[in-house]
């Protein structure tokens, strides 16, 4: 049997990871609902600390806000610092618009080997649908576009990738 001092500590110390839970939850919900109404101050306000703590959706939010510039300036690589944290985590939405910025040159150096591995991860984690056929186009599109030692290699990262959860 343990000590009572300890079952107290226990205790206090999920007591407190229970009681957060809702908080950073709550803060999602709003910031998400704020970043849909187009009040992106508000957004901003619930999404930065989730996304500096990280949390995926949050930092996808921040990466699309930099991308638009939608309550912020317009800045590529914060978009892509952004979203390369949501899709390191394996959130595909994230992932597609990564692969979108290697295509482009956008807040990264342009780079279609890089961009083919986080098209073939969004279409992964995409159920099937508009999300995963869209992924799936861009995605043999920019194959097309490589050569047969880079497609290779593209498919080789994709086949090593894991994902990262933040700590």
């Amino acid at each position: 049997m343990y000590p009572l001092r300890l079952r107290l500590i226990i205790g206090s110390v999920a007591l407190g990871l229970w009681a957060s839970a809702p908080l950073c939850w709550a803060g999602l919900a709003e910031g998400v609902a704020a970043y849909k109404q187009g009040d992106f101050t508000t957004a901003m306000h619930e999404l930065l600390p989730l996304a500096q703590h990280g949390h995926a959706a949050a930092q996808f939010y921040l990466g699309m806000m930099y991308i638009k510039g939608w309550g912020v300036p317009q800045d590529a690589a914060a978009a892509a610092q952004w979203s390369r944290r949501a899709a390191t985590q394996g959130l595909a939405e994230a992932q597609y618009n990564l692969g979108m910025m290697y295509v482009r040159g956008e807040g990264v150096p342009q780079d279609l080997v890089e961009a083919y591995l986080w098209f073939h991860l969004a279409a992964a984690g995409s159920p099937a649908g508009g999300s995963h056929d869209k992924a799936v186009q861009v995605r043999e599109a920019v194959a097309a576009q490589l050569t047969p030692e880079q497609l290779a290699h593209a498919q080789a990262l994709a086949r090593q990738w894991h994902p990262h959860q933040e700590p």
